[in-house]
């Protein structure tokens, strides 16, 4: 909730712009009228910044509302140090690779504030429908990529529901994350960790096809090729930097 002191000093759009920022959420919808709530801005001026922030990217807009944009986490990754712009060039030739063996979506996904980052999403022109779009930020149990991610996290494996801490031990076992249908009806993905210095996971690559029309054998293990040819990639690129 935005402090109502710092509502009633706002006067000018840098002021009023910031407090309406710091009001939508990362992930869901709210609406402009429920902005106005938290902000305690009249309804008319929330309305027209909304719209300026939408044009800006700075804020996504949706026939559920609106919520932090594409450009807002763009900038929160500028401002980390992190690039993940250079790894996604580092590995776009290998995730091409594996879209032209398997025919299905190729998904490549970092580990970002507390959730997936999605950095690339190659697919066709009947791939399956996904929720995951180049720049948007997932919650990470309930996607194979997002479990890799949770499975090879330094530390104990996350609390969590019995089931996802079985899953996530059997991924540690076995290297791999299969999601079958469970979280998304109709697909199925497989993910395997993309391994950076230090044997610390780096990213994870995943493959989204139609349930039931993924062979999971044959993308199992062309997904094990590409991650760790992608790994190797990622560890020469580390070695040419400290050189």
């Amino acid at each position: 909730m935005v402090d109502a002191g710092a509502a009633r000093g706002a006067s000018g759009a840098v002021e009023k712009s910031y407090l309406i920022l710091g009001a939508l959420p990362a992930q869901g919808w709210i609406g402009a009228a429920e902005v106005a709530r938290r902000t305690g801005l009249p309804r008319s001026t929330v309305h027209r910044i909304l719209g300026l922030l939408a044009d800006l990217r700075l804020a996504d807009r949706h026939l559920n509302g609106y919520r932090l944009g594409e450009r807002i986490r763009d900038l929160a990754v500028q401002a980390s140090g992190i690039r993940p712009s250079a790894l996604r060039d580092r590995l776009l030739p290998y995730l091409l690779d594996l879209y032209r063996v398997t025919n299905h979506a190729v998904l490549l996904g970092v580990p970002w504030d507390g959730g997936v980052l999605c950095l690339e999403r190659l697919h066709g022109h009947h791939g399956v429908h996904l929720p995951i779009r180049v720049g948007s930020v997932t919650p990470p149990g309930g996607t194979a990529m997002g479990r890799v991610l949770l499975a090879f996290a330094d530390g104990p494996l996350v609390a969590g529901p019995d089931g996802l801490r079985q899953d996530l031990g059997r991924v540690r076992r076995t290297g791999i994350a299969a999601e079958l249908g469970g979280c998304r009806p109709g697909v199925a993905s497989l993910a395997v960790p993309v391994w950076g210095p230090g044997r610390r996971v780096a990213a994870a690559i995943a493959v989204a096809g139609p349930a039931g029309g993924l062979d999971v054998p044959a993308v199992s293990r062309a997904l094990r090729r590409v991650g760790h040819a992608a790994s190797q990639a990622v560890a020469r690129r580390s070695e040419a930097r400290a050189g």
